[in-house]
């Protein structure tokens, strides 16, 4: 029996790390964000670690090295990074060394932001900086002779420099808005299907300093995976903020928006839908709430965040929209995801029918038992 694609949600406190399996004949993987801490991987550290459960959950190639088909970054918070640097090969493939154990990457996706400089606009912790390397290097190499490269070499650049930099480089350039099912030079239209909402151009009025931060320019995609007759639906939505969403909201609509299953931005912040006024009052803004609100029946809302209390984000007016919007059995956060005790991550299996809990113990919000995650359908409004 044929095994179902799945997307897997590692606990990671406030940070992210989301883990896609197809089941293709490849067994493709694609990693959105990573946040391996030093911790993570201390075997007298109660955090759960998230590099061993990659390490057995990907595949290696005919030399037993492992490796990821396609990690796309959404932006450079170090929450969203860290571990690049210390367990993933740098560099071409002919320089790696089997004692190391790292994990290659055949192809990375990431903004054409990530291919500036750091800057005041732009502080980059040590591993962003280490995947601005190693994204640039891979940008030039393919520069210089306009080909695409070998696997370990290759690079897909998500939108187009403002300031010409991604000029003749169509090839390895998938414009904002645009769609793509091509994985590592392998075209997957028949499992998946990839539409690139974000980062988006600078605004009219918008300022520079407020278009330049990290947050603005996050990664946003929409990726259908199809199982026969059924598209599962997946929003994955990086530290999108206020400003981001109301721009989601007013350049796309339900065909674009809509999901089975939505990463909430921000770790469940609530200022991906809230702005501070001068009275220091935090306000509602339903506009940029609706972007995030086209929910397919039966839709999940998971939130990557540590537990819900007096640090925010996550905030817990955040969630209680969220809840209302889905419903409580259909809201998760990852440390709330736990199994006597212990943190698990989020897993669901990607069917013919729409999502499905996996058979592994996990628990939606306000529970410890394990139970199947249906709960109220809703629509969109």
């Amino acid at each position: 029996m044929k095994n179902n694609s799945k997307i897997v949600i590692l606990p990671v406190d406030n940070g992210n790390m989301t883990l896609f399996k197809l089941n293709d004949l490849n067994k493709t993987t694609i990693l959105y964000d990573m946040y391996i801490r030093e911790k993570s991987t201390d075997k007298d550290d109660d955090s759960y670690d998230v590099l061993e459960y990659l390490m057995k959950n990907i595949e290696t190639d005919e030399l037993g090295r492992p490796f990821i088909d396609v990690f796309i970054l959404s932006h450079h918070d170090d929450d969203h990074i860290r571990g690049f640097e210390n367990y993933f090969h740098t560099g071409d493939l002919s320089s790696y060394k089997n004692e190391d154990k790292k994990i290659y990457i055949k192809e990375i996706w990431g903004s054409a932001r990530f291919l500036k400089r750091a800057s005041k606009f732009n502080v980059l912790e040590s591993d962003a900086k280490c995947f601005n390397t190693e994204m640039n290097r891979r940008f030039n190499l393919f520069m210089e002779s306009k080909k695409i490269q070998s696997t370990g070499n290759r690079i897909k650049i998500l939108g187009h420099c403002p300031d010409g930099g991604t000029e003749g480089a169509d090839k390895v350039v998938c414009p904002i808005g645009d769609n793509t099912s091509t994985l590592n030079e392998n075209d997957l239209r028949d499992k998946i299907n990839i539409l690139v909402l974000a980062p988006l151009e600078q605004q009219e009025n918008e300022d520079y300093e407020s278009f330049k931060k990290k947050n603005r320019g996050s990664v946003i995609l929409n990726i259908d995976i199809h199982e026969k007759k059924y598209t599962n639906k997946i929003l994955l939505t990086g530290d999108a903020e206020v400003d981001v969403c109301e721009y989601l909201n007013d350049e796309y609509g339900e065909d674009e928006l809509e999901y089975d299953i939505l990463l909430a931005p921000h770790h469940c912040s609530k200022y991906s839908f809230y702005r501070k006024n001068s009275n220091d009052e935090s306000i509602f803004y339903e506009k940029a709430f609706n972007a995030l609100s086209y929910t397919k029946t039966g839709a999940k809302i998971i939130a990557s965040c540590r537990e819900f209390g007096k640090d925010t984000p996550p905030h817990s007016e955040a969630k209680d929209k969220y809840i209302n919007l889905v419903g409580k059995s259909n809201f998760f956060y990852t440390a709330g995801n736990k199994v006597s005790g212990k943190v698990k991550p989020i897993e669901f299996e990607l069917t013919n029918a729409g999502t499905k809990k996996a058979l592994s113990k996990t628990a939606a919000i306000g529970t410890t038992a394990a139970k199947e995650a249906t709960g109220e359908p809703r629509g969109h409004g």
